[in-house]
Formats: C-alpha cells, structure tokens, sequence
C-alpha cells in the first residue's frame, strides 16, 4: 500500500496484493490478486468525501474478475488533519483477499 498527500487533508492511496497456494483437497494453484485506488478530501470540519476502485481477480480451475467503484461520505470526530491522522492514528489496513473467498466456495463445489 502506498499513499501520498497533495495536501494534509488531500490523500491519494493505491496498493497491490497478490497470493498463490494449493487447495486444500490437491495440488490444484489457486491465485488470487487484489488492487484498488482511493482519493479522500476532508473539507474544514468533521466531513469527508472519498472515492475508490478497487478489483480483484481469482483463478483455480476458470477465473472470475471483479470490479469495484465506491463513494462516499465519512465523519471524523477529531480536529486533525487526515495526514496528522496517518501519522500518530490508527492506520491497520489488511489485503483485500477476503472479497474472494465466496468464490473459492464456489469453486470448490463445482469440484467435488
């Protein structure tokens, strides 16, 4: 994950993942890739608009791609600034694999 700050209320962010492994069941790869994009603006006050992408692809025996566009409006309850935020605040962030895990359910259905 990356992320870059036009300005300390202005933040763009991009990141990347990727895992490959074998099924539980057989020596079947399964490979799963994640990416998104995200632009939050905080305007002067607890309101902030965000806007992201985010896409994934997952692949055993055939492969399903997903694509993701989200809007929306967060409240923050603090006086900082998003990049004060980054710096001293909370800031865990996880991969995205979970989104793909309804079709390795499916996928291994299709298989038995």
């Amino acid at each position: 994950m990356v992320r870059y700050f036009a300005t300390p209320n202005d933040k763009l962010q991009a990141e990347f993942g990727y895992a490959k492994g074998s099924t539980y069941r057989d020596e079947t790869k399964t490979k799963i890739a994640t990416w998104g994009a995200s632009f939050e603006h905080r305007f002067n006050g607890p309101v902030a608009l965000t806007a992201s992408y985010d896409g994934f692809r997952y692949q055993l025996v055939s492969s399903v791609k997903e694509h993701t566009f989200k809007g929306g409006v967060r409240f923050y309850f603090d006086n900082g600034s998003l990049l004060s935020q980054d710096r001293s605040g909370a800031t865990f962030e996880m991969p995205k694999f979970q989104r793909t895990l309804p079709w390795s359910y499916n996928a291994s259905l299709s298989r038995t």
